[in-house]
């Protein structure tokens, strides 16, 4: 079965640099009733307006999503909402 998500054909996806790693991965964040997110932006103003100017990001296919919650697994998908500044760049799944 395939999964439908409510999102345009390609969003940004925030991500961060895992120097062990040597490879990006996917910056999920910790919602305040404790589900796990997956932020997505429908452009880069609004990525830079929510996640910060600095933040690394890819540009991810709707259809691609399904792969990304198989490596990186999240509840929701939170689209254009602002991280608080003390949460950018923290990978808190």
């Amino acid at each position: 079965m395939t999964e439908h998500f409510d999102l345009p054909p390609v969003v940004y996806v925030p991500c961060l640099w895992d120097a062990r790693a040597e490879e990006r991965r996917i910056a999920l964040q910790r919602t305040e009733i404790g589900q796990v997110a997956l932020m997505a932006y429908t452009a880069l103003d609004r990525l830079q307006d929510g996640a910060g100017p600095g933040t690394e990001w890819i540009l991810v296919k709707r259809e691609g999503i399904p792969a990304i919650r198989n490596l990186s697994p999240f509840d929701v998908i939170l689209v254009d909402q602002l991280i608080p500044p003390e949460a950018r760049g923290l990978e808190q799944p």
